[in-house]
């Protein structure tokens, strides 16, 4: 009776922190944060692949494989968006045109939100099978949730995409408890397919993002391990061996066996796109020669800088994660699943280009780690307790009530971040445009936004900075839409920020924070989220 009432608590405890995760991840999405620049990309992609069956706009740019807006356009394609949306204005009238902007924005980061619920019952449940404690695994799942408004997984990107899929790949592989010996009779043939299917979400995963390939030699190193364990558990006749000499060759060819068939699929996931490139409008060179651009882009940011995007967003999973990652090294049973980190981290600290979506694969990972130690903590903060003195099952109750506790907390911060409306001048400034600009004209603008533009406005020619720096003849006059000082982030765009700067100003559209001093944006020196229209004209500002 006791222990299901224990059991009754602990499912309470995990629902109370998925639905914490939930709110953080969900409070006014639709108006925080600003609209991303990556995440205008992927969208306008997926609307022009389920339109056109166009897979990118530039194909000499092929920056990322397809499936990452591939796999939200599907969801675009059964909700018929956005034309669904843009119906539902028209017929309610035209003073509906802000609403209508705000669930344009919206929809596409619900389809986010799907993959983030789905990434958090995968922290809990990889997490269960690592410890085989329930109590680490609310903690792991906890350090999760406890992240600052949910910031990076509050847009549709490709990083939460792959890492779900890789989460999903080493799911798959992981029995209920990973600190027992694998028992009873396995079929070979359920190994086999459980081995197939985890490499055909980690296929999925590296074409939703090329460096999902950084976690391959943990789940490879997994897989085969766990495809041995379970052929030895089907077979107890088959370890009985003549000498040591034939074991550790039979098992060699085995490890080999089980390795072979994950990379099948995963293989086999690679070469079609290799052959899709080939047979299609792209080549193989355009491919080749963005990747190793990408590669080689330098950042303009100390080497460091993951650490401290790390630690703004989930300062708990930081710190107690790169304990749990040591801990699980050293753990000569655990130091496969350690080892899911560690290539990734070098990814990060290599010195290149490092951004805000970089940071968002290890952030799971963190978590995972990071709930052994914070347990453990907990558990020596309240054991001198008077009240967890009297029973165990007060101290389990302390320890319950804290992890909730930093959740809530957690929560109130998402609120205060989340409450700030920072999309509201982009909205204002799509108004503006899709109403006053001419037809058929040239607008430079942030992707994040623009394509909101191109759907109203398809007679506009929608670019961005990049866009306008590799264009060889320049028109003589078009507007340009983008927030203050935005180029000086990148020197690669000396050229548009010649013509940004040489442009006319036309309107501002800033977010007045000065009723709201008590909020933290309020100390940030450069308002990205503000939007200045300019029109340029060869001419000169005269000419306008």
């Amino acid at each position: 009776m006791a222990e299901t009432e224990s059991n009754k608590k602990t499912k309470w405890i995990v629902v109370s922190i998925f639905i914490i995760v939930l709110l953080n991840t969900c409070f006014n999405l639709e108006k925080f944060p600003s609209y991303y620049w990556s995440e205008g990309v992927y969208i306008e992609r997926g609307i022009n692949f389920i339109k056109q069956g166009q897979v990118y706009s530039d194909p000499s740019f092929i920056d990322h494989p397809p499936l990452g807006w591939i796999i939200p356009s599907l969801v675009f394609k059964v909700l018929d968006f956005p034309e669904s949306i843009i119906s539902m204005q028209m017929s309610s009238g035209a003073s509906d045109v802000e609403r209508t902007i705000i669930f344009l924005a919206l929809i596409p980061r619900l389809i986010g939100v799907i993959f983030t619920m789905t990434t958090a019952i995968l922290v809990y449940k990889i997490s269960l099978a690592i410890y085989g404690n329930k109590n680490m695994a609310i903690f792991s799942l906890a350090s999760f949730a406890m992240i600052p408004a949910m910031w990076p997984f509050r847009n549709l990107q490709l990083d939460p995409l792959m890492i779900t899929f890789v989460l999903l790949s080493l799911f798959i592989l992981l029995p209920k408890d990973l600190n027992r010996k694998i028992t009873g009779g396995v079929l070979e043939r359920q190994v086999s397919v459980k081995i197939v299917i985890s490499g055909v979400f980690f296929g999925i995963a590296v074409l939703v993002k090329l460096t999902a390939i950084f976690f391959l030699p943990s789940i490879i190193l997994f897989a085969m391990g766990y495809g041995l364990n379970s052929f030895r558990s089907s077979h107890p006749d088959s370890i009985t061996y003549p000498d040591k000499n034939t074991a550790v060759q039979i098992t060699r060819k085995r490890r080999i066996l089980f390795g072979i068939l994950w990379l099948i699929p995963v293989l086999g996931f690679v070469f079609s796109l290799l052959i899709f490139f080939i047979i299609n409008q792209h080549t193989l060179h355009n491919l080749v020669s963005t990747q190793l651009w990408q590669m080689s882009r330098q950042s303009f940011l100390p080497v460091w800088i993951a650490l401290p995007l790390l630690f703004i967003a989930s300062p708990v999973g930081l710190c107690f994660g790169i304990i749990g990652l040591a801990r699980t090294l050293l753990n000569k049973d655990h130091r496969v699943l350690g080892i899911a980190g560690v290539p990734y981290l070098g990814f990060l600290f290599r010195g290149g280009y490092i951004e805000w979506t970089h940071v968002i694969p290890m952030l799971p990972l963190l978590s995972i780690y990071a709930g052994k130690p914070l347990y453990q903590l907990a558990q020596k903060i309240f054991c001198n307790s008077r009240l967890a003195k009297k029973s165990i099952n007060d101290l389990g109750n302390l320890i319950n009530y804290f992890v909730i506790g930093l959740c809530i907390v957690s929560l109130g911060v998402s609120i205060w971040f989340a409450s700030f409306d920072e999309t509201r001048p982009s909205r204002e400034a799509i108004q503006f445009l899709i109403s006053n600009l001419p037809k058929n004209a040239l607008l430079v603008t942030d992707p994040g936004y623009g394509w909101i533009i191109s759907v109203y406005r398809p007679d506009l020619n929608v670019v961005d900075y990049y866009a306008l720096n590799k264009m060889s003849d320049i028109p003589d006059s078009f507007y340009i839409a983008d927030r203050p000082n935005s180029l000086s982030y990148d020197p690669t765009l000396k050229n548009s920020e010649a013509l940004f700067d040489k442009a006319c100003p036309v309107k501002e559209f800033n977010n007045d924070l000065s009723d709201n001093s008590f909020h933290p944006y309020f100390l940030v020196p450069n308002k990205w989220w503000d939007v200045k229209v300019k029109y340029y004209n060869a001419k000169g500002c005269t000419n306008s």
